[in-house]
Protein backbone atom coordinates (compact mmCIF):
# COMPACT_ATOMS: atom_id res chain seq x y z
CA UNK A 1 0.00 0.00 0.00
CA UNK A 2 1.16 3.56 -0.67
CA UNK A 3 2.12 5.70 2.28
CA UNK A 4 1.94 2.93 4.85
CA UNK A 5 3.16 4.10 8.22
CA UNK A 6 2.70 5.37 11.67
CA UNK A 7 -0.10 4.84 14.18
CA UNK A 8 -1.46 7.58 16.41
CA UNK A 9 0.73 9.17 19.03
CA UNK A 10 -0.65 10.78 22.16
CA UNK A 11 -3.29 13.44 21.53
CA UNK A 12 -5.24 14.94 24.40
CA UNK A 13 -8.42 16.93 23.76
CA UNK A 14 -7.03 19.67 26.04
CA UNK A 15 -4.11 20.18 23.65
CA UNK A 16 -6.51 20.44 20.71
CA UNK A 17 -8.78 22.85 22.61
CA UNK A 18 -5.83 25.09 23.43
CA UNK A 19 -4.74 25.10 19.78
CA UNK A 20 -8.31 25.85 18.73
CA UNK A 21 -8.63 28.79 21.12
CA UNK A 22 -5.19 30.31 20.56
CA UNK A 23 -4.40 29.55 16.91
CA UNK A 24 -7.64 28.87 15.04
CA UNK A 25 -10.49 31.03 16.20
CA UNK A 26 -10.45 34.57 14.84
CA UNK A 27 -12.59 37.59 15.63
CA UNK A 28 -15.94 37.33 13.88
CA UNK A 29 -16.43 41.05 14.53
CA UNK A 30 -13.31 42.05 12.59
CA UNK A 31 -14.19 39.61 9.81
CA UNK A 32 -17.70 41.05 9.58
CA UNK A 33 -16.33 44.59 9.20
CA UNK A 34 -14.11 43.46 6.34
CA UNK A 35 -16.99 41.48 4.78
CA UNK A 36 -19.36 44.46 4.98
CA UNK A 37 -16.78 46.65 3.26
CA UNK A 38 -16.29 44.08 0.50
CA UNK A 39 -20.03 43.48 0.13
CA UNK A 40 -20.72 47.21 -0.23
CA UNK A 41 -18.14 47.46 -3.02
CA UNK A 42 -19.43 44.32 -4.76
CA UNK A 43 -23.07 45.42 -4.60
CA UNK A 44 -22.22 48.83 -6.07
CA UNK A 45 -20.25 47.20 -8.91
CA UNK A 46 -23.03 44.72 -9.72
CA UNK A 47 -25.75 47.37 -9.67
CA UNK A 48 -23.73 49.46 -12.09
CA UNK A 49 -23.17 46.38 -14.26
CA UNK A 50 -26.85 45.44 -14.26
CA UNK A 51 -27.81 48.80 -15.74
CA UNK A 52 -25.53 48.05 -18.69
CA UNK A 53 -26.07 44.26 -18.93
CA UNK A 54 -29.06 42.79 -17.02
CA UNK A 55 -27.87 39.24 -17.73
CA UNK A 56 -25.69 39.51 -14.62
CA UNK A 57 -27.64 39.84 -11.37
CA UNK A 58 -27.09 42.61 -8.84
CA UNK A 59 -27.78 40.56 -5.69
CA UNK A 60 -24.62 38.63 -4.75
CA UNK A 61 -24.75 35.42 -2.72
CA UNK A 62 -22.18 35.28 0.08
CA UNK A 63 -20.05 32.15 -0.15
CA UNK A 64 -16.83 30.64 1.17
CA UNK A 65 -15.35 29.92 4.58
CA UNK A 66 -16.67 33.03 6.37
CA UNK A 67 -20.32 32.34 5.62
CA UNK A 68 -19.79 28.64 6.42
CA UNK A 69 -18.18 29.66 9.75
CA UNK A 70 -15.01 27.78 8.84
CA UNK A 71 -12.61 30.71 8.52
CA UNK A 72 -9.26 30.11 10.25
CA UNK A 73 -7.06 32.93 8.94
CA UNK A 74 -7.13 36.71 8.71
CA UNK A 75 -10.22 38.14 6.97
CA UNK A 76 -8.45 38.96 3.70
CA UNK A 77 -10.41 36.82 1.21
CA UNK A 78 -14.15 36.78 0.47
CA UNK A 79 -16.22 34.99 -2.14
CA UNK A 80 -19.46 36.14 -3.75
CA UNK A 81 -21.55 34.23 -6.27
CA UNK A 82 -23.23 36.32 -8.96
CA UNK A 83 -26.42 34.82 -10.46
CA UNK A 84 -26.84 34.80 -14.23
CA UNK A 85 -30.35 36.00 -15.03
CA UNK A 86 -33.04 35.56 -17.67
CA UNK A 87 -32.34 31.99 -18.75
CA UNK A 88 -35.01 30.03 -20.60
CA UNK A 89 -34.85 26.23 -20.37
CA UNK A 90 -31.33 24.78 -20.29
CA UNK A 91 -30.55 21.20 -21.23
CA UNK A 92 -27.32 19.15 -21.18
CA UNK A 93 -25.81 18.69 -24.64
CA UNK A 94 -22.86 16.97 -26.31
CA UNK A 95 -20.32 19.48 -27.60
CA UNK A 96 -19.84 19.11 -31.39
CA UNK A 97 -16.32 18.11 -32.44
CA UNK A 98 -15.92 21.25 -34.55
CA UNK A 99 -16.60 23.41 -31.50
CA UNK A 100 -14.05 21.44 -29.50
CA UNK A 101 -11.47 22.23 -32.17
CA UNK A 102 -12.32 25.94 -31.97
CA UNK A 103 -11.88 25.95 -28.18
CA UNK A 104 -9.01 23.56 -27.30
CA UNK A 105 -9.36 22.64 -23.63
CA UNK A 106 -8.50 19.97 -21.04
CA UNK A 107 -10.55 16.74 -20.78
CA UNK A 108 -13.41 16.63 -18.30
CA UNK A 109 -14.95 14.14 -15.88
CA UNK A 110 -18.54 13.66 -14.72
CA UNK A 111 -18.45 16.87 -12.69
CA UNK A 112 -18.73 18.86 -15.93
CA UNK A 113 -21.61 19.42 -18.33
CA UNK A 114 -22.22 21.47 -21.47
CA UNK A 115 -25.57 23.28 -21.58
CA UNK A 116 -27.66 24.48 -24.46
CA UNK A 117 -30.49 26.99 -24.80
CA UNK A 118 -33.61 25.56 -26.37
CA UNK A 119 -34.92 28.77 -27.78
CA UNK A 120 -38.16 28.02 -29.56
CA UNK A 121 -40.61 29.56 -28.80
CA UNK A 122 -38.42 31.86 -26.65
CA UNK A 123 -35.83 34.49 -27.32
CA UNK A 124 -33.09 35.21 -24.82
CA UNK A 125 -30.32 37.76 -24.28
CA UNK A 126 -28.01 34.73 -23.91
CA UNK A 127 -28.35 34.15 -27.68
CA UNK A 128 -25.74 36.86 -28.26
CA UNK A 129 -22.40 35.83 -29.72
CA UNK A 130 -20.45 37.26 -26.77
CA UNK A 131 -21.61 34.36 -24.55
CA UNK A 132 -22.85 31.53 -26.82
CA UNK A 133 -22.37 29.73 -30.13
CA UNK A 134 -24.93 28.29 -32.51
CA UNK A 135 -25.14 24.49 -32.88
CA UNK A 136 -27.78 22.22 -34.32
CA UNK A 137 -29.62 21.83 -30.98
CA UNK A 138 -29.74 25.58 -30.25
CA UNK A 139 -27.07 27.79 -28.68
CA UNK A 140 -24.39 26.41 -26.36
CA UNK A 141 -23.51 28.75 -23.51
CA UNK A 142 -19.70 29.01 -23.58
CA UNK A 143 -18.17 29.47 -20.07
CA UNK A 144 -15.00 31.08 -21.43
CA UNK A 145 -17.06 33.72 -23.25
CA UNK A 146 -19.26 34.33 -20.21
CA UNK A 147 -16.21 34.92 -18.00
CA UNK A 148 -14.64 37.27 -20.56
CA UNK A 149 -17.87 39.29 -20.87
CA UNK A 150 -18.30 39.34 -17.09
CA UNK A 151 -14.78 40.65 -16.50
CA UNK A 152 -15.22 43.32 -19.18
CA UNK A 153 -18.43 44.45 -17.45
CA UNK A 154 -16.70 44.59 -14.05
CA UNK A 155 -13.93 46.82 -15.46
CA UNK A 156 -16.45 49.06 -17.26
CA UNK A 157 -18.47 49.39 -14.04
CA UNK A 158 -15.37 50.46 -12.11
CA UNK A 159 -14.53 53.01 -14.79
CA UNK A 160 -18.09 54.36 -14.69
CA UNK A 161 -17.82 54.62 -10.88
CA UNK A 162 -14.41 56.28 -11.32
CA UNK A 163 -12.87 53.66 -9.02
CA UNK A 164 -10.68 51.83 -11.52
CA UNK A 165 -7.55 53.12 -9.79
CA UNK A 166 -8.61 51.95 -6.30
CA UNK A 167 -9.30 48.34 -7.32
CA UNK A 168 -6.85 45.93 -8.95
CA UNK A 169 -8.65 43.44 -11.20
CA UNK A 170 -6.58 40.28 -11.69
CA UNK A 171 -6.05 38.43 -14.95
CA UNK A 172 -8.44 35.57 -15.67
CA UNK A 173 -6.81 32.19 -15.04
CA UNK A 174 -7.97 28.98 -16.72
CA UNK A 175 -9.59 26.64 -14.23
CA UNK A 176 -10.65 29.46 -11.92
CA UNK A 177 -14.38 30.32 -12.08
CA UNK A 178 -13.94 33.79 -10.60
CA UNK A 179 -13.05 37.35 -11.46
CA UNK A 180 -10.78 38.45 -8.62
CA UNK A 181 -10.04 41.99 -7.54
CA UNK A 182 -8.03 43.44 -4.67
CA UNK A 183 -9.26 46.32 -2.54
CA UNK A 184 -8.03 48.02 0.65
CA UNK A 185 -9.67 47.97 4.08
CA UNK A 186 -7.99 49.60 7.10
CA UNK A 187 -4.68 49.61 5.17
CA UNK A 188 -4.99 45.87 4.59
CA UNK A 189 -5.54 44.27 1.20
CA UNK A 190 -8.64 42.13 0.65
CA UNK A 191 -9.03 39.75 -2.29
CA UNK A 192 -12.61 39.45 -3.53
CA UNK A 193 -13.76 36.63 -5.83
CA UNK A 194 -16.84 37.20 -7.98
CA UNK A 195 -18.14 33.87 -9.29
CA UNK A 196 -20.86 33.99 -11.98
CA UNK A 197 -23.15 30.99 -11.62
CA UNK A 198 -26.24 29.47 -13.17
CA UNK A 199 -28.61 28.83 -10.29
CA UNK A 200 -30.20 25.36 -10.17
CA UNK A 201 -30.93 25.11 -13.93
CA UNK A 202 -32.22 21.53 -13.95
CA UNK A 203 -35.82 20.46 -13.37
CA UNK A 204 -35.03 17.24 -11.48
CA UNK A 205 -32.32 15.96 -9.13
CA UNK A 206 -30.55 13.25 -11.14
CA UNK A 207 -27.33 12.83 -9.14
CA UNK A 208 -26.16 9.63 -7.36
CA UNK A 209 -26.84 11.10 -3.91
CA UNK A 210 -27.95 10.27 -1.27
CA UNK A 211 -26.36 6.83 -1.23
CA UNK A 212 -28.32 3.71 -0.36
CA UNK A 213 -28.51 2.70 3.32
CA UNK A 214 -26.78 5.81 4.61
CA UNK A 215 -27.82 7.24 8.01
CA UNK A 216 -26.40 10.77 7.54
CA UNK A 217 -27.64 13.35 6.77
CA UNK A 218 -31.22 13.22 8.00
CA UNK A 219 -34.14 12.84 5.61
CA UNK A 220 -35.21 16.43 6.29
CA UNK A 221 -31.69 17.68 5.50
CA UNK A 222 -31.61 15.66 2.27
CA UNK A 223 -34.87 17.23 1.12
CA UNK A 224 -33.54 20.69 1.91
CA UNK A 225 -30.36 20.01 -0.08
CA UNK A 226 -32.37 18.77 -3.06
CA UNK A 227 -34.62 21.83 -2.86
CA UNK A 228 -31.52 24.04 -2.91
CA UNK A 229 -30.36 22.27 -6.04
CA UNK A 230 -27.07 22.11 -7.90
CA UNK A 231 -25.59 25.13 -9.66
CA UNK A 232 -23.13 25.57 -12.53
CA UNK A 233 -19.89 27.61 -12.56
CA UNK A 234 -17.51 28.47 -15.40
CA UNK A 235 -14.41 26.47 -14.44
CA UNK A 236 -13.64 25.15 -17.96
CA UNK A 237 -13.55 26.88 -21.37
CA UNK A 238 -16.36 24.75 -22.86
CA UNK A 239 -18.03 22.85 -20.02
CA UNK A 240 -19.77 24.12 -16.91
CA UNK A 241 -18.85 22.49 -13.62
CA UNK A 242 -21.41 21.42 -11.07
CA UNK A 243 -21.20 23.62 -7.98
CA UNK A 244 -22.52 22.43 -4.63
CA UNK A 245 -21.54 25.52 -2.66
CA UNK A 246 -25.09 26.35 -1.59
CA UNK A 247 -25.94 22.68 -0.95
CA UNK A 248 -22.81 22.25 1.20
CA UNK A 249 -23.78 25.26 3.23
CA UNK A 250 -27.11 23.53 3.95
CA UNK A 251 -25.23 20.43 5.13
CA UNK A 252 -23.07 22.53 7.45
CA UNK A 253 -26.01 24.39 9.00
CA UNK A 254 -26.56 23.01 12.50
CA UNK A 255 -24.01 20.24 11.94
CA UNK A 256 -23.09 20.39 15.64
CA UNK A 257 -26.55 21.08 17.02
CA UNK A 258 -26.08 17.87 19.04
CA UNK A 259 -23.05 19.39 20.79
CA UNK A 260 -20.54 17.57 18.56
CA UNK A 261 -17.01 18.55 17.53
CA UNK A 262 -17.25 18.22 13.75
CA UNK A 263 -16.77 21.87 12.81
CA UNK A 264 -14.00 22.44 15.37
CA UNK A 265 -12.15 19.35 14.10
CA UNK A 266 -12.30 20.62 10.54
CA UNK A 267 -11.10 24.09 11.53
CA UNK A 268 -8.10 22.63 13.37
CA UNK A 269 -7.21 20.50 10.34
CA UNK A 270 -7.54 23.52 8.03
CA UNK A 271 -5.19 25.54 10.23
CA UNK A 272 -2.62 22.73 10.32
CA UNK A 273 -2.78 22.52 6.52
CA UNK A 274 -2.00 26.24 6.24
CA UNK A 275 0.71 26.38 8.91
CA UNK A 276 2.60 23.18 8.09
CA UNK A 277 1.71 21.45 4.84
CA UNK A 278 0.97 24.35 2.48
CA UNK A 279 4.34 25.94 3.17
CA UNK A 280 6.13 22.78 2.06
CA UNK A 281 3.89 21.40 -0.69
CA UNK A 282 1.90 24.40 -1.95
CA UNK A 283 -1.83 24.17 -2.54
CA UNK A 284 -2.04 20.56 -3.70
CA UNK A 285 -4.30 19.99 -0.69
CA UNK A 286 -6.94 22.70 -0.30
CA UNK A 287 -9.78 23.56 2.05
CA UNK A 288 -12.36 21.95 -0.23
CA UNK A 289 -10.58 18.60 0.09
CA UNK A 290 -10.80 18.83 3.87
CA UNK A 291 -14.46 19.83 3.84
CA UNK A 292 -15.14 16.80 1.64
CA UNK A 293 -13.29 14.62 4.17
CA UNK A 294 -15.63 15.93 6.87
CA UNK A 295 -18.73 15.02 4.85
CA UNK A 296 -17.45 11.48 4.24
CA UNK A 297 -16.60 11.16 7.94
CA UNK A 298 -20.10 12.27 8.94
CA UNK A 299 -21.58 9.64 6.64
CA UNK A 300 -19.23 6.93 7.97
CA UNK A 301 -19.90 7.92 11.60
CA UNK A 302 -23.52 9.13 11.62
CA UNK A 303 -24.32 8.96 15.34
CA UNK A 304 -24.08 11.92 17.74
CA UNK A 305 -22.01 9.83 20.16
CA UNK A 306 -19.33 9.52 17.46
CA UNK A 307 -18.51 13.23 17.71
CA UNK A 308 -18.66 14.14 21.42
CA UNK A 309 -14.89 14.01 22.03
CA UNK A 310 -12.66 16.52 20.22
CA UNK A 311 -9.61 14.26 20.00
CA UNK A 312 -11.57 11.28 18.64
CA UNK A 313 -13.41 13.52 16.16
CA UNK A 314 -10.21 15.09 14.88
CA UNK A 315 -8.49 11.71 14.54
CA UNK A 316 -11.34 10.48 12.33
CA UNK A 317 -10.76 13.30 9.86
CA UNK A 318 -7.02 12.72 9.76
CA UNK A 319 -7.45 8.97 9.30
CA UNK A 320 -9.83 9.45 6.36
CA UNK A 321 -7.47 12.03 4.85
CA UNK A 322 -4.55 9.59 5.10
CA UNK A 323 -6.62 6.79 3.61
CA UNK A 324 -7.56 9.05 0.68
CA UNK A 325 -3.97 10.18 0.15
CA UNK A 326 -2.73 6.58 0.38
CA UNK A 327 -4.98 5.63 -2.54
CA UNK A 328 -4.56 8.96 -4.38
CA UNK A 329 -8.35 9.11 -4.53
CA UNK A 330 -10.76 11.44 -2.75
CA UNK A 331 -14.26 10.90 -4.18
CA UNK A 332 -16.52 13.88 -4.67
CA UNK A 333 -19.10 13.80 -1.89
CA UNK A 334 -22.15 14.30 -4.14
CA UNK A 335 -20.89 12.75 -7.38
CA UNK A 336 -19.15 9.73 -5.86
CA UNK A 337 -16.06 7.74 -6.84
CA UNK A 338 -16.33 8.58 -10.56
CA UNK A 339 -14.94 12.03 -9.71
CA UNK A 340 -11.54 12.12 -7.99
CA UNK A 341 -10.82 15.48 -6.35
CA UNK A 342 -7.06 14.78 -6.34
CA UNK A 343 -5.67 16.01 -9.66
CA UNK A 344 -3.36 13.52 -11.34
CA UNK A 345 -0.66 16.11 -11.98
CA UNK A 346 -0.51 16.67 -8.19
CA UNK A 347 0.00 13.00 -7.29
CA UNK A 348 3.80 13.19 -6.76
CA UNK A 349 3.44 16.02 -4.22
CA UNK A 350 0.39 14.36 -2.65
CA UNK A 351 2.40 11.17 -2.18
CA UNK A 352 5.04 13.12 -0.24
CA UNK A 353 2.34 14.99 1.65
CA UNK A 354 0.83 11.66 2.69
CA UNK A 355 4.08 10.73 4.41
CA UNK A 356 4.10 14.12 6.14
CA UNK A 357 0.55 13.63 7.45
CA UNK A 358 1.60 10.19 8.70
CA UNK A 359 4.46 11.85 10.60
CA UNK A 360 1.95 14.27 12.11
CA UNK A 361 -0.21 11.35 13.22
CA UNK A 362 2.78 9.73 14.97
CA UNK A 363 3.48 12.83 17.11
CA UNK A 364 0.61 15.35 16.80
CA UNK A 365 1.20 17.16 20.09
CA UNK A 366 4.71 18.17 18.95
CA UNK A 367 3.14 19.99 15.98
CA UNK A 368 0.32 21.53 17.97
CA UNK A 369 2.50 22.79 20.83
CA UNK A 370 5.32 24.07 18.62
CA UNK A 371 5.99 27.79 19.13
Amino acid sequence: MLCAGFSWGSLDSKVLSKFLNEEVWISREESKKALDKALSKVTTILQCMEERDPRFGSQPHKSGSYIERLQVSDPDEFDFMVPLEEFPKLVPVKVPFQLQLQHPSPPVDKSYVAVCLHLFPYTSPWQKNDVSELVQEGRIIIPKKVMSTFKKNVIQALETMKQRGSVDVHQLRQGTPAVTFTMTHNRNEIDVDLVPFIKDPFVTWSLPWPRFLRAWPSTDKIEKVKKTGVDLVAKHPLYWRYSFSRAERVLLEGIDSDGGCRRASLQILKKIRIDFWERKFGKVLVSYHLKTVLFWACEAYPQSCDWTDLSTSFKRLVDILIYSLSHMHLPHYFLGSDVNLFRKDCWPKLYNLCYEVKKFRRNPEWYLEED
